[in-house]
């Protein structure tokens, strides 16, 4: 019909063509434009087609979103392009394509789209790498979840639902979403407990609210006349205001006072609070911190309460803001800025802001990756950011209207903006929707360091980094760390690492000459405890208390001597400052004739204070009264 006739036109279009040729390529099976009239009992043919045509529109979607910035993750469209990929690589299974295929659909899709969308080409390598990453993730756990759900469905041939509890442990343990193991489901004639699989979820979410509650403040007004407006911050220009005391604000735990403006920060977006002091009627307060309420004031956090009390709303205040803690502060807000340009410039355009904390000791940015850094991806961000600050680049910020923001100001899907935004623009290059304080000029950062990289969740990496005196004092403490170690080396700050890559290989020699000397000693000592055996009914004893390196080597030197006995029982023990370890072996025929290992050490590590235990035929233990030692040894003969 003609239905049927524009759906294979449209799939014969140069659009999928290159697709369904890799596909084949990748499968050995060919598309044959079959159309499915049923849910269930599906040809093969039809079972095939239906997987070209899922794979097709799958990596397109992926490969668009990931060019577009969007990665895999745990939550929002972050998810959906996992699902749309977990699926995908689902798909592909039932076609019998190896792991690692799904990047190489990557290559069709630019061919045919990106003609016509240019981030394709682009961006193509970083699609593969995500697409290959997530591929390695999954495919770890891929096999094992499609095991569970098999043994399960065996298990329950005659039931017509899986289980809420199993489709959970699918997604929780394995990562398989909902969607997924319904159509796992759906192919068996199966509909799954999606009920119990919400509460099941209802519950992890709810332990996962208990685990990150914090304080909420809520101001306890008296009266109805209390003023409920907006503090007016007055901060990006001025760090000293007189201002109106409005309201005393107390909680269980804290005093906070509410002025009608102030020059204080309140911590938000990432950036902390500031401090300073409030001075009324001569009474100095000093502020630790500063918040902002749902109604949009400002809360300064008082550090004590003085003997004189509180002040009376109304009261005439002078505010002053830390000035140096203020500015430590905006050099690392300033940095955060900086380190994001140079990641996308870096790692790609697909980073993104995922959180953010400026103090004035230093600041960490969570940002959107699928892979650890390089050793010099670090190096190249550190390089790109103290390059610009060493510039001195102007630091400029102004208000404008949300759509009408310069063409390359970042801002940040999922974040509330309003009609009016401040924009944050450093140099030019560097552009971002912020409210927060920063430097005039990049030049007062004075320098950043790269202090760690890591993972925090899947797609999600972090840096921590200092800037500014912090900056200074930390690579103070390395030189510092460096120097020491110079010294003990007695070796120059280029020299150390030529300097300890000698010492080591030295050790190393001198470790195995070691071993070498020790090997011969062994064997003598091993012949001598031989020789020195009791026979008792056919088996030779040997219990003695010996001197040796490390436990291990008590272990190999019992071992040569039951070697030499032949039949028989060895018992060892060795002292190892005020404590012993100890060790048993019983050979074939002495197990037959009663003696066990494991029995022999606990009774021996008994003894000395200790325990121990094993095999019948070899055992190891410890003591505490190493004193004990040679007489508990002696006696067993």
């Amino acid at each position: 019909n003609a239905l049927d006739a524009a759906r294979i036109a449209f799939e014969e279009a140069d659009v999928f063509a290159p697709l369904f040729r890799k596909i084949t390529d990748l499968s050995g099976r060919t598309y044959a434009r079959t159309v499915p009239t049923k849910r269930e009992g599906l040809s093969e043919q039809e079972q095939t087609d239906i997987a070209f045509r899922v794979l097709a529109d799958h990596a397109r979607t992926i490969s668009c979103a990931i060019a577009d910035g969007i990665l895999p993750g745990n939550e929002g469209r972050n998810y959906v392009i996992r699902r749309i990929l977990r699926r995908g690589i689902l798909y592909g299974k039932k076609l019998g394509l190896k792991a690692g295929f799904f990047e190489q659909l990557v290559a069709p899709v630019v061919e045919s789209l990106g003609p016509v969308f240019p981030e394709l080409v682009q961006q193509q390598e970083i699609i593969r790498r995500v697409i290959r990453s997530e591929e390695e993730s999954f495919g770890r756990t891929l096999d094992r979840g499609l095991a569970l759900f098999y043994k399960a469905f065996d298990a329950n041939s005659a039931s017509s639902k899986v289980e809420g509890a199993l489709a959970f442990e699918l997604y929780d343990t394995y990562g398989f979403p909902l969607d997924m193991t319904q159509l796992l489901a759906t192919e068996r004639g199966l509909t799954v407990d999606t009920a119990e699989f919400e509460r099941l979820m209802e519950q992890q979410r709810e332990r996962a609210r208990a685990s990150q509650k914090k304080e909420v403040i809520v101001a306890a007004t008296e009266g109805e006349s209390v003023d409920q407006k907006p503090t007016d911050f007055v901060g990006y220009s001025e760090t000293q205001a007189a201002a109106t005391l409005v309201e005393v604000v107390k909680t269980d735990k804290d005093t906070y006072l509410v002025f009608d403006r102030t020059p204080f920060y309140a911590e938000m977006g990432g950036q902390a609070g500031d401090t300073g002091t409030v001075t009324i009627a001569g009474t100095d307060f000093a502020v630790a911190d500063t918040i902002k309420d749902k109604s949009g004031r400002f809360l300064h956090k008082l550090a004590s309460v003085p003997a004189s009390g509180l002040p009376a709303a109304s009261s005439a205040a002078t505010l002053r803001v830390s000035v140096d803690r203020r500015r430590a502060i905006s050099r690392h807000h300033s940095a955060a800025h900086l380190i994001h340009w140079a990641l996308r410039k870096v790692l790609g355009t697909h980073v993104r802001q995922a959180g953010t904390s400026k103090t004035s000791e230093r600041m960490r940015f969570d940002f959107s990756h699928f892979e650890a850094m390089t050793p010099e991806q670090l190096k190249e961000v550190e390089r790109l950011v103290n390059e610009k600050v060493i510039d001195n680049a102007p630091v400029s910020a102004y208000e404008t209207d949300f759509d009408k923001k310069p063409e390359g100001t970042l801002a940040f899907f999922g974040d509330k903006y309003g009609a009016r935004v401040r924009v944050v623009d450093i140099g030019g290059y560097s552009r971002e929707l912020c409210g927060g304080t920063h430097v005039a000029t990049t030049g007062e950062i004075g320098l950043i360091k790269v202090v760690a990289e890591m993972a925090i969740a899947a797609g999600t990496r972090r840096i921590e980094a200092v800037a500014g005196q912090a900056a200074f004092d930390f690579v103070a403490q390395r030189e510092a760390a460096l120097a020491a170690v110079g010294s003990l080396l007695s070796a120059g700050p280029n020299d150390v690492a030529k300097k300890l890559e000698t010492l080591l290989a030295h050790q190393k020699d001198l470790e195995k000459k070691l071993r070498a000397i020790e090997q011969k000693a062994s064997a003598a000592l091993s012949a001598e405890l031989a020789a020195a055996a009791v026979e008792k009914n056919g088996l030779k004893f040997v219990s003695a208390a010996v001197t040796v390196s490390e436990p291990e080597a008590l272990r190999h030197l019992g071992s040569q001597v039951l070697a030499r006995l032949g039949e028989g029982v060895v018992t060892l023990g060795a002292a190892f400052g005020d404590k012993t370890s100890l060790v048993a072996f019983c050979s074939p025929a002495a197990i037959k004739a009663g003696f066990q290992a494991g029995k022999l050490i606990g009774e021996i590590a008994g003894q000395l204070g200790g325990k121990g235990g094993g095999k019948p035929d070899f055992a190891m233990g410890g003591g505490k009264d190493a004193a004990k030692l040679e007489a508990v040894m002696a006696a067993r003969l």
